[in-house]
């Protein structure tokens, strides 16, 4: 697996990067076939920036399935307190219905 490194930190970085780049635009790094020319890095920042996109953008669906997940789990809470009230009024508070549903 990869190092960490901050994905906005490096976008920073590029940015400069590339403003002196395309001042230069003959400037190539390494030799043979492993050149990175201008329009590698380029399309190296794009490739950055839409994985950026797209995880904002499942970051917001995530936020709104978490939403709509806290308010089933708070709906089943006042369920299960209804439901607990119930098997005790119906069972009696020492009964074993009652110790399995998880009252004390």
């Amino acid at each position: 697996m990869a190092t960490k490194v901050s994905a906005d930190k490096v976008l920073t970085d590029a940015s400069s990067i590339e403003k002196v780049w395309k001042a230069n635009p003959d400037l190539k790094l390494g030799k043979g076939t492993d050149t990175v020319a201008l329009a590698d890095y380029q399309a190296s920042i794009k490739a950055v920036g839409d994985f950026n996109s797209q995880i904002e953008d499942l970051r917001h669906q995530l936020d709104g399935l978490l939403d709509q997940r806290d308010d089933a789990a708070l709906e089943l809470s006042g369920y299960n307190t209804r439901a607990l009230s119930a098997i005790r009024g119906i069972f009696g508070p020492d009964s074993v219905e009652y110790d399995q549903a998880g009252g004390t």
